[in-house]
């Protein structure tokens, strides 16, 4: 079956490539067109969003997406580093329609505004505490706020690997193992930090993140295990939460979204921009005028 996804990407990049003039400015590369979200000659780009586009042959419309994206994994980080600005689509909404067919599967993503947390008696406590301790080498809190100050996954997992690796030197510089041991448990230690095959020593020497790698959060995983272990065995109580929902937040890239089957009932094409024009500012739960929410089970797997 034939599908058609349009993919929308983040992006400081203004696209300028005229490969088929004198129309807005899109090229082509690896099956998928690219063009400026919104662009006139007259106003110019007026967006940071590029629109990928491009048809996939597959059994159905979630291999088609996933077959998509895998195209976006290989050219989109080439892009950024040619373009040397922000570029991302993990996070961005896309469609998937079937040729023929009205319906489409939508992913729909929304800003949303950061949540803060407050800071309590018990942590003036603990400021006091850790501001007098001269065994915490300092070089662990500046590692770990550079990782609570960064976005991406993976340099942010480098920069908690620093810190770790910061907090268990001892006074001679050496590195006790035993301690990250302590801090992490031997298994998430092993997997982490183990010579040659553990995730640090991969990223470091130029492998990136595995399909197994991203089946954990390692982020939570060790943001827990240091909150746990400074409560434990530095403050001797519990003064900070090691139960945070969604700990080390940011002011930037925050999102939330998910996944649902429209059918075209109006006037309007069933395209992203449709999509998304029709629910700006409304919560996805019913149909509307334009589009509606599909909730039968076996028009689901038929697509």
């Amino acid at each position: 079956m034939k599908y058609k996804v349009e993919h929308r990407i983040l992006t400081l990049i203004q696209n300028a490539v005229a490969e088929s003039k004198p129309k807005p400015y899109s090229f082509s590369h690896n099956g998928i067109k690219f063009s400026h979200w919104k662009f006139s000659f007259r106003e110019g780009w007026k967006t940071d969003f590029w629109m990928a586009t491009g048809n996939i042959e597959a059994d159905n419309g979630i291999d088609a997406i996933n077959e998509f994206r895998t195209n976006l994994f290989a050219t989109i980080p080439i892009v950024a580093f040619i373009g040397q600005s922000y570029t991302d689509y993990l996070r961005e909404p896309w469609l998937v329609t079937k040729t023929g067919s009205n319906i489409g599967v939508y992913l729909y993503m929304e800003d949303r505004n950061p949540v803060g947390l407050m800071f309590m008696d018990e942590h003036k406590k603990a400021l006091s505490a850790l501001s007098n301790n001269l065994d915490i080498p300092k070089e662990f809190y500046l590692y770990w706020k550079d990782a609570i100050n960064s976005i991406g996954y993976s340099g942010k997992l480098m920069l908690m690997f620093s810190a770790l690796e910061a907090l268990i030197k001892n006074k001679c510089g050496k590195k006790d193992w035993d301690k990250l041991d302590l801090i992490l448990g031997t298994e998430l230690r092993e997997y982490l930090f183990a010579p040659n095959k553990g995730l640090r020593h991969r990223l470091v020497h130029g492998e990136y993140l595995s399909d197994l790698d991203i089946k954990s959060n390692y982020i939570d995983e060790i943001h827990k295990k240091v909150m746990s272990y400074f409560n434990t065995k530095i403050l001797k109580e519990d003064l900070l939460n090691i139960d945070v929902k969604n700990p080390q937040r940011h002011l930037y890239g925050n999102k939330e979204g998910g996944m649902v089957f429209l059918e075209r009932l109006g006037e309007k094409d069933l395209t992203l921009r449709n999509a998304l024009k029709e629910y700006e500012g409304k919560d996805i739960v019913s149909s509307t005028k334009n589009f509606g929410i599909i909730r039968d089970g076996e028009v689901k797997k038929a697509f």
